[in-house]
C-alpha cells in the first residue's frame, strides 16, 4: 500500500486560508462535517494527524481519509459526496416494486403463491435488471419497511386488527 503525506500548516490546502477553513465550518449545517473542517483547520495549525485524532476522539486513518479527500476535492460542496456503493435501487423503483407485490407472484411468472425474499430477488432480476443476494433484498425491504400482503408488518396489523 502506498503511503500518503498530508501536508501541514500553509502547505495544506495552499490556496485556501485558515479564515475561509473557519467560515466554511461556521456555515455548515451538518455536524458530521464541521468535524471534518476541524481537523483541516487544526491541520492548517500545524497538528499532527495523532493530535487531530485525539482532540477530535476519532481513528487517525479517517482522520487521514478526510483530509485527503478535502485535498483531493477541495471543501465544500464537491466535498460532501456521498461515500460507498451507490445504492441498487432508486425510490422509484422501490415503490414499484411494493406495488407490483401486492399481487400474487404468479402474476409475473413467478412459481410460488408468497413473496419471499428468493421470490423477490428473481422478480427484481427480472424487472429492474438488478442482481442482488436473498439476504441483501431482505434488508432493503426491512430497512424501508416495505409492506406486501404477505410481509410481517402487514401480518401484524392483521393480527391487531382483527
Amino acid at each position: 500500500m502506498e503511503s500518503y503525506v498530508i501536508p501541514t500548516k500553509k502547505d495544506f490546502l495552499p490556496g485556501i486560508p485558515k479564515r475561509r477553513l473557519v467560515s466554511m465550518r461556521s456555515k455548515e449545517a451538518d455536524e458530521r462535517y464541521r468535524r471534518h473542517y476541524d481537523a483541516a483547520i487544526m491541520r492548517k495549525d500545524g497538528s499532527t494527524i495523532g493530535e487531530i485524532a485525539d482532540e477530535l476522539s476519532i481513528h487517525p486513518g479517517t482522520v487521514m481519509n478526510w483530509l485527503r479527500r478535502m485535498i483531493e476535492r477541495g471543501p465544500g460542496t464537491n466535498y460532501k459526496v456521498r461515500q460507498g456503493r451507490p445504492p441498487k435501487f432508486t425510490a422509484k423503483q422501490l415503490q414499484e416494486l411494493e406495488r407490483d407485490m401486492k399481487k400474487s407472484p404468479r402474476h409475473y411468472g413467478l412459481d410460488s403463491d408468497d413473496w419471499t425474499s428468493r421470490v423477490v430477488t428473481r422478480h427484481v432480476s427480472a424487472r429492474f435488471d438488478v442482481e442482488i443476494t436473498p439476504g441483501s433484498m431482505r434488508r432493503i425491504m426491512t430497512r424501508t419497511d416495505m409492506r406486501w400482503p404477505g410481509s410481517a408488518a402487514a401480518t401484524k396489523a392483521r393480527k391487531q386488527g382483527g
